[in-house]
């Protein structure tokens, strides 16, 4: 079991970023990244690849590769390990118990449903429906985001993604844009993320050949363009790992079910738990009964205590999102609500090495 790490992790290095720029940051730096970043390199690029993990790399790459010789570190994703937590979580420069946007699903009682946040759909409904004419999570828990907060303190900064201010849609167009902000002139902080390999991985497994080409290519073109460029630093990491699962169908288990108000939320590996109040003392009972020992049942208040989603001043919404128990997957197991939810063979969010370690890569090139 590993336990998320908040003083040596993905959110330290957007840390470490505030904190070389001047800017006000919520949590310590990483000592690695700020040695680095003192000999003030013209351009700082800090790269993300969804779900490559360190356990990924070792599995899909030979130590001679590019990027496992640069690999200065494994570090901790946030908890969960997940995408919509961890990117939050270096977009904001927060821990997600502070922005909370916990997980992919999360149960919004304006509309009486869980929503998949990023999406803005309703969870388990076919179609894509929509929750709202609005984007709930971003009227809810908006944050500010940390590269606009550079920009803002008069330092270049972009975020290249399908999403950000530089918008692309391939890995050609990505390390182009790359290239391009690199070429010119004064002081800049690149940001760029790309899906893979964890699309890939969901649909295939964690071992898969088309996973392997994945990485590869990645660690290629990561080699390729470093060759080319000058006074820079590049910073390349994910934000979680991954993790071949097996499910339970919570449907199948009716005396469950009978105990709950509302559907789990959050995530399979890390289940919300919403349990009515006569069925309390009861459920750790039940649950264990049915799953053994493949997850960390936590009330709310353990979640709490541990800082299990990080430290800092919780967000409003934060204990609401949580339910009364939150079930953390140990185990090669994950917890979907019905058959109508997805089960891919691979999925993360659970407290494992393969989902919580990632790679800090850090290639640093002279004037």
């Amino acid at each position: 079991m590993r336990w998320p790490d908040y003083e040596n992790g993905i959110l330290n290095i957007v840390c470490s970023l505030q904190k070389h720029l001047g800017l006000p940051s919520r949590h310590g730096s990483l000592p690695l990244c700020d040695a680095v970043l003192e000999k003030c390199p013209k351009n700082i690029l800090f790269l993300v690849f969804d779900g490559l993990g360190a356990r990924a790399l070792k599995r899909h790459l030979p130590p001679e590769s590019f990027l496992r010789r640069h690999t200065a570190a494994e570090i901790s994703s946030v908890f969960p390990p997940t995408t919509t937590a961890a990117m939050t979580a270096l977009y904001s420069g927060l821990s997600p118990a502070e922005h909370a946007w916990l997980g992919w699903s999360l149960y919004f009682e304006e509309i009486g449903a869980p929503v998949d946040i990023f999406p803005n759909t309703l969870t388990d409904v076919p179609d894509f429906k929509q929750a709202a004419d609005y984007h709930l999570a971003s009227r809810f828990m908006p944050y500010k985001n940390a590269f606009t907060q550079m920009t803002e303190a008069g330092v270049e900064a972009h975020e290249i993604s399908a999403f950000g201010d530089c918008h692309v849609e391939s890995l050609d167009e990505m390390f182009d844009a790359l290239k391009d902000y690199c070429s010119k002139d004064g002081k800049k902080v690149l940001m760029a993320y790309w899906h893979e390999p964890d699309h890939t991985m969901h649909e295939t497994g964690c071992g898969s050949e088309k996973v392997r080409a994945i990485v590869a290519d990645i660690d290629a073109r990561v080699e390729r363009f470093c060759e080319g460029l000058a006074d820079a630093a590049v910073f390349v990491t994910a934000d979680h790992g991954h993790k071949d699962v097996r499910y339970y169908t919570l449907t199948d288990y009716p005396d469950l079910l009978a105990m709950l108000y509302r559907p789990i939320a959050i995530e399979a590996r890390a289940a919300a738990f919403f349990v009515r109040p006569e069925y309390l003392n009861a459920f750790p009972d039940a649950f264990r009964a049915h799953f053994g020992d493949a997850f960390l049942l936590l009330s709310k208040k353990e979640v709490t205590e541990r800082e299990l989603f990080g430290p800092g001043k919780p967000h409003p919404r934060f204990e609401g999102f949580l339910g009364e128990y939150l079930s953390v997957a140990t185990a090669e197991y994950a917890i979907r609500q019905s058959e109508l939810s997805p089960s891919f063979p691979s999925a993360h969010a659970g407290l494992t090495d393969e989902e919580m370690l990632v790679p800090l890569v850090i290639v640093e090139k002279e004037k």
